[in-house]
């Protein structure tokens, strides 16, 4: 039942970026949400393999078989039964690279109350937290505990996915309480938030509207009264005429105002209002024929065809009609596209691009086609825009070019770090034009697509998110190297960004410097969008810490000079008083 419900849902998805993000740090979220919205967030997280602990009572039995359904890990346990156990098991799990979950006030309440397990879990495994809420505008309620939400078929359905929550390892308790109640504002935030969004704002602003003109609403009924009663009493035909027409009328403007105010944008709700006026009001009145005689009478003729007032209006019309439709179906398959897990992000962002692309081309061509365009006509014209772009818009179209490149060999992908030139940054989205760079600092650099494609670009995350670094140093002659490099291994290890299982560092002697034995270390991290200087600069406190503890020096530089010739000195006299 939740799968075929599921299927019919409407959904609306704020914050998935942030679910990108972790994944593309190679560390996996630790899930969120209230347990009364544990069905929607069921479906739609399905088949992420994610472990998530449930009680061990008869409602955690009945839970723990639907998800298992949908691919989810079910350990068992809770914070009054089990706990422990669970959640070992779960810490295992996130070791092996797995995601995991928590209804956070489950198994028994209360309600909206975070319980720690989430926050203790971030702490031992350093995965961040992701709360998320979800939101339909049509469900059943159960009568339990926790209000479970059942959406109903084809219900508009809001997924909000806030910031997530990093949880230090080997915090104290008083941090850890800090975190959860972070986590429990963050939580009823996004409750605020989906609410927002499943309301429809859309119908909300069309009911503003109308409710701003009811007396022409009011006037339209009296209207209809009125013919209904000269219906009635067989007043003369003109008289019944007139007031029908007048009816009609009103109730067409009524309708056209309202819609042409729906429409956002100003100019164009004045355009519409004004066509669909005059359409309707000359087909009410049955002068549809002069006017458009009269409309097609103010023209010329090209060869053989014709251009008048009424075939510009009616290219205008048909063609906008279409071009909105095909912009809202591109927006709308786009959306769809976003959310399968199984392609990755450069081919979700390409396949959106060419389907927005083709069905406004395709929009065009049924556009012209339809107003008895001859499509060969712009042969001629079609070779002089390509002489015209050649010369003019040749960077335009490079660009363009590069960027559909750059998605079909997947060379760039959304989350990944670069350098280029003098900007290290990550990558935050793909544009027909451009690609946006988010550094550290917090500026966005707009690099166009083709000097991704002729300059040299550094992807640290190409094929592999592991990146070597090196921190150079010295220490005096007097030290041990095998020591020195035993405690250089230990130092970087230590810090929490360093891999110390997979690649560990390592350290060797290089050189018998002037005044120094110098070292070289290496260790690898997998997150280099979180920064290069501030990594190398934790692993030279992490030694600088090493080597005052064994007491070990970095020296000084100093110069021997040695003087072949004997210096002779000549005593000055005091001065005289």
């Amino acid at each position: 039942m939740v799968a075929a419900i599921g299927m019919t849902l409407r959904w609306t998805v704020e914050g998935q970026e942030y679910d990108e993000a972790i994944l593309q740090t190679g560390r996996q979220p630790i899930f969120a949400c209230w347990h009364g919205r544990i069905l929607l967030g069921t479906y739609f997280y399905r088949g992420r393999g994610i472990a998530v602990m449930t009680s061990q009572n008869f409602d955690g039995e009945w839970i723990a078989r639907i998800i298992e359904r949908f691919g989810f890990h079910a350990p068992r346990g809770s914070t009054s039964r089990g706990g422990r156990r669970a959640l070992a098991q779960m810490r295992r799990m996130a070791f092996n690279g797995l995601p995991t979950g928590f209804t956070v006030d489950g198994p028994r309440g209360p309600r909206h109350k975070v319980q720690p397990g989430a926050v203790w879990l971030a702490s031992l495994t350093g995965n961040p937290i992701l709360p998320f809420h979800a939101e339909t505008d049509r469900h059943w309620t159960a009568r339990s505990w926790d209000a479970t939400q059942v959406p109903k078929p084809f219900a508009r359905a809001a997924m909000v996915v806030g910031k997530p929550i990093d949880v230090e390892r080997n915090v104290p308790a008083t941090i850890l309480e800090e975190k959860r109640l972070e986590l429990e504002r963050s939580l009823h935030q996004l409750e605020e938030r989906a609410r927002g969004i499943k309301g429809m704002p859309g119908l909300l602003r069309l009911v503003v509207v109308f409710l701003r003109r009811l007396e022409w609403l009011f006037f339209v009924l009296l209207l209809a009264i009125a013919y209904s009663v000269t219906a009635a009493f067989a007043w003369p035909e003109d008289s019944n005429y007139l007031i029908y027409s007048a009816m009609l009328l009103a109730g067409a403007w009524l309708v056209i105002s309202v819609v042409s105010h729906v429409i956002r944008s100003r100019a164009v709700g004045r355009l519409f209002g004004f066509v669909a006026w005059v359409y309707v009001a000359a087909t009410i009145l049955g002068i549809t024929a002069e006017v458009a005689a009269l409309l097609d009478s103010a023209g010329f003729t090209v060869g053989a065809f014709r251009i008048s007032v009424l075939r510009v209006l009616q290219a205008v019309v048909f063609l906008g009609a279409l071009l909105w439709l095909s912009l809202a179906a591109g927006n709308f398959l786009d959306r769809r596209i976003q959310q399968i897990e199984e392609l990755t992000p450069s081919l979700r962002v390409l396949i959106g691009k060419i389907l927005r692309i083709s069905l406004i081309v395709v929009a065009a061509t049924v556009a012209m086609s339809g107003l008895g365009i001859d499509l060969t006509a712009f042969t001629v014209l079609s070779g002089a825009v390509g002489v015209g772009i050649g010369f003019g818009l040749q960077k335009v179209v490079s660009n363009f070019i590069s960027g559909i490149i750059i998605l079909m060999d997947q060379s760039i992908k959304p989350g990944d770090t670069i350098s280029l030139g003098e900007t290290f940054g990550w990558i935050r989205e793909l544009r027909a034009r451009f690609v946006s760079v988010v550094t550290r600092d917090g500026r966005e650099f707009l690099i166009p697509n083709e000097d991704l494609i002729t300059r040299e670009v550094i992807n640290w995350s190409f094929s592999d998110k592991y990146v070597r670094l090196d921190v150079p140093f010295g220490v005096s002659y007097e030290s041990n190297p095998h020591e020195v490099i035993r405690i250089a291994i230990e130092a970087a290890s230590s810090v929490e960004r360093v891999d110390g299982v997979q690649r560990p560092p390592v350290c060797w002697l290089t050189a018998f410097g002037d005044s120094s034995l110098d070292f070289l270390l290496r260790f690898w991290i997998s997150d280099p969008q979180e920064g290069l200087t501030n990594i190398r600069g934790t692993v030279l406190i992490a030694l600088w810490d090493g080597f005052q503890e064994h007491g070990i020096d970095i020296p000084y530089p100093h110069r021997e000079v040695i003087m072949k010739t004997s210096l002779q000195t000549t005593p000055q006299e005091a001065p005289a008083d």
